[in-house]
């Protein structure tokens, strides 16, 4: 399954929620999204640095 970036907004507050509490956590389509998407990738270490 491959996520659009409105996908991936969607998502992105759930999934830095859930790495921040658990480092194994995994969610494959997120994790192809951010390693191909700089915006959304941007956005999820934004949203960790505010969290942590």
């Amino acid at each position: 399954m491959t996520l659009s970036c409105d996908e991936c907004f969607a998502r992105i507050d759930e999934y830095v929620e859930h790495t921040l509490a658990d480092s194994s956590y995994r969610d494959v389509p997120m994790d192809v999204h951010l390693a191909g998407c700089a915006v959304c990738a941007e956005e999820a270490e934004t949203l960790t640095e505010l969290l942590s």
